[in-house]
């Protein structure tokens, strides 16, 4: 069986956005949307993502993007055709800004095998048509502008805090609790009002977070307690009571 591989079309004309952030940038707690379906992406197996934009707008996205291979939209068939040669696994393709949240994507997501994608792209020379056996793939919800990116937060939101709920995490307040796509919480982990997670912040099990702190990419250990306390890039050992009013 082949690798799972993704190749993501982004929007033309992307570093030449009068906007003052393009939307693919744009934060959804915390996150740049660009960063969270990256590594939605990899959570699903894929192994190797293509991103393919206009090659000025490389610069500006290879930040957020992890490993992906960045293409030049203007060559992007013959790069794409020579990277998939042999490859016999299956493909993902998302056209557009897309959140990782949502039932249908409308077609903005799908998968079909390596060899299909290349048959499009050998007849075509461009991707430019739907390959045979795809199939639509569920759980992405494609965003056109910033107000359709409004109305989909309480939807990202609520993506996010269920994952916390399905890894046995308990939310007092969901009201005041903000928790970026990328931060990780263990079971048994209590989380108190005001808690705010942000970056790669890593809680441990049976932990108790808040009222009241923030933790940016920090690193907190089993059975630890942070009380109305900051943290950046801070590791906390299992069992340590932090606070309050600490700032680590």
């Amino acid at each position: 069986m082949g690798r799972k591989q993704a190749i993501w079309f982004l929007p033309d004309g992307i570093a030449l956005s009068k906007e003052e952030r393009p939307l693919m940038l744009r934060d959804v707690m915390f996150c740049p949307i660009l960063t969270w379906v990256c590594e939605e992406l990899t959570e699903l197996g894929v192994e190797r993502l293509f991103i393919v934009s206009d090659k000025s707008a490389h610069e500006l996205i290879r930040p957020h993007v992890g490993g992906a291979v960045l293409v030049d939209g203007a060559k992007h068939a013959a790069a794409l055709l020579d990277a998939l040669r042999g490859e016999e696994g299956e493909v993902i393709v998302l056209n557009g800004v897309v959140l990782p949240v949502g039932v249908f994507s409308g077609g903005a997501v799908y998968a079909a095998k390596a060899s299909a994608v290349c048959d499009v792209l050998r007849e075509h020379r461009a991707f430019a048509a739907f390959p045979r056996g795809a199939e639509i793939m569920k759980g992405f919800l494609p965003v056109g502008d910033a107000e359709e990116l409004r109305a989909a937060l309480p939807m990202c939101r609520q993506k996010i805090v269920q994952r916390c709920f399905d890894a046995g995490v308990e939310i007092l307040d969901l009201n005041n609790t903000y928790i970026d796509p990328r931060a990780r919480v263990g079971a048994g982990t209590v989380l108190l009002p005001g808690t705010i997670l942000r970056g790669h912040t890593v809680v441990g099990k049976n932990c108790v977070v808040g009222p009241n702190a923030m933790l940016t990419d920090c690193t907190v250990g089993d059975g630890a307690t942070v009380n109305a306390s900051q943290g950046v890039g801070a590791t906390v050992a299992a069992g340590a009571v932090v606070g309050p009013f600490a700032r680590l």
